[in-house]
């Protein structure tokens, strides 16, 4: 018999849990990403774009082991893979919605809502909307287009506000 303050707490934070960790992400995004053209910051972007990168590589290398059989290397590095993959919806899933914060905090702050009204919804949305994308996340081709469309507001604000300009 599982005690009634364990069965309490699992209700409790089964729904509410998800919601506290978005917005305790979007507040510390807030208040940590300051400003679009501060190096550390896009030191941070860059990162997490090339994590999420490889972490979409790794899922479609995965997925094609499972459709055509076992993999020709089995080394340390090849089980390593394989024993993380469970755990890479979780790493895209966050990934995804650190950068569509951060996207959605930096628009918010330098664009001008009247003209970009419409592709800042669409951030608004990804941005709530990767909260419910833990089961469509082995889909490769939602994938490979949200890492398009990651990269794409990367680059527009990296090469808008590089040194050069």
């Amino acid at each position: 018999m599982i005690p009634l303050g364990t069965r309490l707490r699992a209700a409790v934070a089964k729904p509410f849990l998800p919601v506290i960790f978005f917005f305790a992400g979007v507040t510390y995004d807030t208040v940590t990403l300051t400003r679009i053209d501060r190096l550390l910051d896009n030191l941070i972007l860059m990162l997490y774009l090339a994590a999420l990168g490889v972490l979409i590589v790794l899922k479609g290398r995965a997925d094609l082991i499972k459709t055509h059989g076992e993999p020709v290397n089995t080394g340390k590095a090849a089980h390593f893979l394989a024993r993380a993959e469970p755990y890479y919806p979780m790493g895209i899933q966050f990934l995804l919605g650190g950068l569509f914060s951060a996207y959605t905090i930096f628009y918010s702050q330098s664009a001008s809502l009247t003209t970009t009204a419409v592709f800042f919804g669409l951030l608004v949305v990804l941005l709530v909307g990767n909260e419910f994308l833990h089961d469509r996340l082995s889909n490769l081709k939602l994938l490979v287009s949200l890492y398009a469309l990651v990269a794409f507001c990367f680059f527009t604000f990296f090469c808008r506000f590089s040194p050069e300009s």
